[in-house]
């Protein structure tokens, strides 16, 4: 309908005014519903549910047991680098640990023997949270909470999944960390796709110990793992072309 219609006569003029003051109102109750509507929509995507497995880089790494056996014992380790992505344990925003997961090698008599006559007769691991501090100037990291430590037994030779019963709340930049206070086959070496093939350096990952025990093999006064709670340990020790087998999901509810 066009405007010249509309002003044919004075009543008409007076009608179309009545017309176009409601219409400007509903234009703008509408445009305000839309903001409003935006607005809430950018909440509610501020909000969203986000989640991340940390670690989840590739696929499982393989453990080296039972096959050329080397584990973790009595340590505390976090994986510092996977296929030179940096931090891949870095928790990235403040939310909650709901589980984690840990892929175990198997391992024979023998084995199984030399791991329990010098660390212990139970494979057991948890998951610590680290808090990055400076201490003298120099960074260490404050142990701020831990998970229940699981018997390991029953998962040998497969990849287990913990759900935990009560969550961890964590902080964004804190470090999530495995911990074995006796043994576990959950260490993986990374080689080379190149031939002949090499050691991987584009992964490492550091133990928490004093950097002039790092050649020695572990033991009870060399290397102790990081369960006190608000202690605060140096993880001087890198080992390269090599990869803790465990992962961990985050969530921000």
């Amino acid at each position: 309908m066009s405007e010249r219609t509309f002003e044919s006569n004075r009543k008409s003029r007076l009608f179309f005014a009545a017309i176009l003051g409601a219409a400007l109102l509903v234009a703008a109750f509408t445009f305000g519903s839309a903001n409003n509507a935006n607005a809430d929509s950018s909440v509610s995507a501020k909000k969203a549910r986000k989640s991340k497995v940390l670690g989840a880089i590739g696929a499982m790494p393989e453990p080296l047991c039972p096959l050329n056996c080397s584990g973790l014992a009595i340590v505390s380790g976090y994986q510092a680098k996977i296929d030179g992505v940096k931090n891949p344990y870095r928790i990235p925003f403040n939310g909650y640990v709901t589980k984690w997961k840990i892929s175990l090698g198997s391992v024979n008599k023998s084995q199984r023997d030399f791991f329990e006559e010098k660390f212990g007769p139970k494979p057991k691991a948890g998951i610590s949270i680290l808090k990055p501090v400076k201490v003298r100037g120099k960074r260490q990291f404050k142990l701020v909470k831990r998970s229940p430590v699981e018997g390991l037994n029953k998962y040998l030779g497969d990849v287990a999944t913990i759900r935990l019963d009560r969550r961890i709340k964590v902080k964004k930049n804190w470090v999530v960390a495995l911990t074995v206070p006796t043994w576990g086959p959950a260490l993986a070496r990374v080689m080379t796709g190149a031939k002949p093939s090499k050691p991987d350096t584009s992964y490492n990952w550091r133990a928490g110990r004093e950097r002039d025990t790092c050649a020695q093999e572990p033991n009870l006064k060399n290397s102790v793992p990081q369960t006190k709670p608000k202690s605060k340990r140096a993880y001087g020790c890198r080992f390269s072309a090599e990869q803790l087998t465990y992962r961990v999901k985050v969530t921000n509810k």
